[in-house]
């Protein structure tokens, strides 16, 4: 199974910076529960960089630097505000389905 890790932090020249944007809008756990039939879902980038297999990245991101050698995953920030997980779940496989060609 497919490890994904959203990224909902930023980067800074001084130390990381936690973007709670998204969370005031979304639970993370329905999130994962939405996706668990097909991917494992991580969160916190600083902590689980070294165990994800993609980066799923907010589009815009408002700084992420990724620190990895990790394909990202863009994801329209919006879908993250309306709690559209199917339309999350589809922009994943796309991305995935493209990755196939």
């Amino acid at each position: 199974m497919k490890k994904l890790c959203f990224v909902f932090e930023i980067n800074t020249n001084v130390r990381p910076v936690l973007n709670l944007l998204p969370w005031r809008y979304m639970n993370g756990e329905e999130l994962a529960e939405h996706l668990s039939g097909k991917y494992e879902v991580l969160f916190d980038y600083f902590k689980n960089k070294e165990n994800a297999d993609y980066l799923v990245v907010p589009n815009p991101n408002g700084g992420f630097i990724n620190e990895t050698d990790l394909p990202e995953i863009p994801v329209d920030l919006e879908l993250f505000f309306t709690k559209d997980f199917q339309a999350i779940e589809a922009a994943i496989d796309h991305f995935f389905n493209e990755m196939q060609r």
